[in-house]
């Protein structure tokens, strides 16, 4: 997201003009301590790791205001010569070996970054089914947390006569103040111990439904929630392999990993001990 050129010349000014001579600094330039520099879009680059939703100028000004203070630290830590300390360096040496061997498995699972063969998870599936019997029910729900202000009998209504996920969809962009988790319901089958997780009450009332029940609205905290269990699973049931198919690709993509990590270790060392550099006292 790319900030207005006027937070830009705003933030500068806070942060640049008081205590600092120097008119040479450069248009792209946000904040300055010493010689260390925050840009533009290094500054951009922070607000897209955020993710953020809230007001634009309130946002970039923390993040400004944080790597300045960050940056005080780091220079004055610097200045009391800490990155000297012998301890302290081998564990910035450890921390940049470990973010090294990170990168490099990223890059080499990419490069396998294959989706398991619709065969292989027919196998599996076939070859697991005695253990993926539930312990728990699962269901799918039609939630739908309405503001009390606006709150009408008519919303269950509506509810109760909708028999598609678009018509439901509909139903969330019209009523639903929390659409992220209304959706989130809806996408799919859920273990019910994570169906409202923090909230036992809600979570009883759903386990108690059979398909096409409606839970009685329930007022709580400014919001009237009202729910339709749309599908049910009981314990004891062996899943059909589409329900989940998602969990199987990613078992055999965890596997695949571990051969593909396993067979480059291995290359590794025969080169290693090919050139004779690989010595490991038994």
């Amino acid at each position: 997201m790319k900030l207005v050129s006027a937070l830009q010349v705003s933030l500068v000014l806070v942060l640049v003009s008081a205590g600092c001579a120097d008119t040479t600094i450069r248009e792209t330039t946000v904040a300055r301590v010493g010689d260390a520099v925050l840009t533009q879009s290094q500054l951009d680059e922070l607000w897209t790791d955020r993710m953020v939703r809230s007001d634009s100028a309130t946002v970039a000004q923390a993040i400004v205001d944080q790597w300045v203070v960050n940056e005080l630290l780091y220079q004055e830590a610097l200045r009391r010569e800490l990155h000297t300390d012998s301890l302290l360096q081998q564990q910035i040496e450890d921390n940049r070996r470990s973010l090294l061997i990170a990168r490099l498995l990223e890059e080499l699972y990419a490069e396998d970054a294959m989706a398991p063969d619709p065969t292989a998870v027919e196998t599996w599936y076939q070859q697991h089914r005695a253990s993926l019997v539930l312990r728990q029910p699962y269901v799918r729900i039609w939630y739908l947390p309405v503001d009390s202000t606006s709150w009408t009998s008519v919303i269950v209504d509506e509810l109760a006569r909708a028999e598609t996920d678009t018509a439901f969809s509909r139903l969330i962009d019209t009523y639903s103040v929390q659409k992220e988790q209304s959706r989130y319901f809806a996408s799919g089958l859920l273990p019910l111990s994570l169906v409202f997780s923090q909230h036992a009450s809600m979570r009883e009332r759903v386990g108690q439904l059979t398909e096409g029940d409606i839970v009685p609205p329930l007022s709580d905290d400014g919001l009237v929630h009202v729910m339709k269990l749309v599908e049910r699973v009981p314990a004891g049931t062996i899943p059909d392999l589409n329900m989940i198919r998602s969990e199987i690709e990613q078992r055999i993509l965890i596997e695949s990993r571990k051969q593909l990590f396993a067979r480059q270790v291995q290359r590794l060392r025969t080169a290693a001990e090919a050139r004779d550099d690989l010595f490991a006292r038994e």
